[in-house]
């Protein structure tokens, strides 16, 4: 996505990637002449460096800009903005901070982050750092929703009222061609296709699935069914689900990490994608019929878990269940054996959803409407460095951190 956006942005405007060596921006992105490289030397969490190390690594990165211009600094993830509000503090830097997940701030809450969903407010010095900062921001337009579930969710989480309506989808490239379905009812064969990274809020919904497709290959034995599963992750996520993945009557393919500009050609090998966030509009762009499914966990009751994308909302990125955490639901939402069964039942109704898929993202996810509504809300953000400061754990947690990663 931001190697999307840096190569639109370059076009009209300069734009500055802070990054460490050996980045993987640096190297999609160094051919670009209005696209430049800050270098950083902080590497860890900022909150627990010393004030030393910070107003040194202040100095190097502001040495490298010329402090005459104007910046928007965009900072995806709580921690990335505490860095930013670390060392970009004054007044010709402009703050935004973009929301690519509902819990991100949340889940920083807590002294130690667990990798799973949270569900309880955790009260204490940072959550209430993190409450006046969101209040600020919203006062002062420094908010970018890439999903309509964020502001539902970190409402309920800090009992601050943000605006629902304000999502401002993030932008993807689109593609030049579509692939034309010639579905018909003497089809043998049907292939599903997830696409997307292996996380704790993703592994459920890639193993629900293959037990999914399971069930209607039992049901429907006529056809030949292949489950295609595209992404990558950590060792332990990929044991996951390669230990709780369901293979009775299926095929399942386990194709790993592929580079997004192969993505499209692949997609157009499978009669269905589906997916969360970016990735399902990805695949709806070149026209494969797509389904929206829910992050959730393996003890959840969260059944009616999906739908097709073109019967979702602009802003629906697979956060179902945050709104159930959050108190509520989204009542549009089926089993994914009744939204897969209609292809079970009709394969020659993919041609039709081809086009609603493709024509849905074209109309709520155009890059050039978002593309301008991104450069829209950076001018309307007034939200300066210096104005708040940035997260500082006390002298202990900071000594206890630095003897932690010496001998780490």
């Amino acid at each position: 996505m931001f190697i999307e956006m840096a190569k639109a942005l370059s076009v009209e405007h300069n734009v500055y990637f802070v990054v460490n060596e050996n980045s993987i921006y640096e190297k999609e992105l160094s051919k670009f002449d209005n696209i430049k490289f800050v270098k950083k030397r902080i590497q860890r969490n900022i909150e627990f460096i010393s004030s030393n190390l910070i107003k040194k690594e202040r100095e190097s990165v502001l040495s490298q800009l010329n402090l005459s211009k104007q910046y928007y600094v965009i900072s995806p993830y709580y921690n990335k903005l505490q860095y930013s509000l670390a060392i970009f503090n004054k007044n010709n830097f402009k703050h935004i901070n973009l929301w690519a997940h509902p819990e991100n701030w949340a889940r920083q809450s807590k002294l130690k982050s667990k990798k799973k969903f949270v569900k309880k407010i955790s009260h204490g010095k940072k959550f209430y750092y993190q409450q006046k900062l969101l209040v600020l921001f919203e006062e002062k337009n420094a908010h970018f929703f890439g999903a309509r579930a964020v502001p539902v969710f970190n409402s309920w989480y800090y009992s601050v009222p943000l605006n629902p309506n304000k999502i401002n989808t993030l932008p993807i490239q689109p593609v030049q061609t579509s692939p034309k379905r010639l579905i018909n009812e003497n089809v043998k064969e049907i292939k599903v296709v997830w696409c997307g990274r292996f996380d704790y809020f993703k592994n459920e919904a890639i193993i629900e699935i293959s037990r999914v497709l399971s069930s209607l290959s039992n049901s429907f034995p006529e056809y030949d069914v292949k489950y295609g599963i595209i992404g990558f992750g950590s060792d332990y996520d990929k044991q996951y689900i390669s230990e709780n993945i369901e293979k009775n009557g299926i095929r399942v393919e386990f194709i790993g990490k592929v580079s997004p500009e192969k993505l499209p050609v692949m997609f157009k090998e499978y009669d269905v994608g589906i997916g969360m966030g970016l990735t399902v509009k990805k695949m709806a762009q070149v026209g494969l019929p797509s389904i929206v499914i829910d992050s959730f966990t393996n003890d959840s009751n969260h059944k009616k878990n999906s739908n097709w994308i073109f019967d979702t909302k602009e802003g629906d990125a697979g956060d179902g269940y945050y709104y159930k955490i959050a108190g509520s639901e989204l009542i549009q939402r089926k089993e994914l054996y009744s939204v897969l069964g209609e292809v079970f039942n009709r394969p020659e109704i993919l041609q039709d959803y081809s086009v609603k898929s493709l024509n849905f993202v074209n109309k709520h996810y155009s890059f050039e409407d978002q593309m301008n509504i991104f450069l829209k809300k950076l001018e309307e953000s007034s939200f300066n460095g210096g104005d708040f400061p940035f997260f500082r754990r006390n002298i202990f947690y900071r000594l206890i951190y630095k003897i932690y990663n010496f001998f780490k």
